[in-house]
């Protein structure tokens, strides 16, 4: 990381600290670019007058998370959490899903993060998507 934000003790103090909350392991990778840009939106989220125009969600993700399975189970979806998924593929219009308990058919999916969804899609899917999805960290 290149070190010009009010010197090295101010990133030691300051900036570190908020890299590696954020990005853990990739902290040491993340671009200056990136950082930039984002010391960028945040001066854009404000008016001429300098007051900040951001909106920031009660709760955090966790409510998001539990607001979004209350409404699956509105539509009598189903949330398993209980089983590790070993294979992913579509089936005419549904989705089978196979793990160790049991194999089920799917209308709809959430998939987890690219590099796991990869290990679920490479059997059928196309070599050059699994490749892109391998690629992202």
């Amino acid at each position: 990381m290149v070190v010009g934000l009010r010197g090295q003790r101010v990133f030691e103090v300051v900036w570190e600290p908020l890299l590696k909350g954020k990005f853990g392991l990739y902290a040491e990778e993340m671009s200056a670019v990136w950082f930039w840009n984002k010391l960028k939106l945040r001066d854009g989220s404000r008016s001429k007058g300098g007051a900040e125009h951001l909106a920031y969600l009660r709760g955090g993700f966790a409510r998001l998370i539990d607001a979004s399975a209350e409404k699956i189970k509105i539509l009598r979806g189903r949330i398993e959490t209980s089983a590790k998924v070993q294979s992913l593929r579509p089936t005419n219009a549904e989705w089978r899903v196979d793990t160790k308990l049991a194999p089920s058919p799917l209308k709809k999916c959430l998939q987890p993060t690219p590099p796991l969804v990869a290990d679920l899609l490479r059997e059928w899917a196309n070599s050059d998507y699994v490749k892109l999805l391998e690629r992202i960290q």
